[in-house]
């Protein structure tokens, strides 16, 4: 996978869970903690998907079987 179709779903996925919470619980219903959590959630996921992309890469460029 790529790393735009990670971002995609990424984007989705840090909206999805902060919409969720803002329609079942009634502490969410601020448009800045909606705001807050989605963005929170999208640079942690970033973070994460770009460490192991670069892993990835890594062990591709030390693997003697892949060509």
């Amino acid at each position: 996978m790529n790393t735009r179709w990670a971002t995609l779903f990424v984007v989705i996925a840090s909206v999805t869970a902060p919409w969720v919470q803002y329609d079942g619980d009634s502490d969410y219903h601020s448009p800045l903690v909606f705001t807050w959590n989605c963005v929170s959630r999208f640079i942690l996921m970033e973070i994460i998907m770009l460490t192991l992309g670069r892993i990835r890469l890594e062990f591709h460029k030390t693997d003697p079987h892949v060509k």
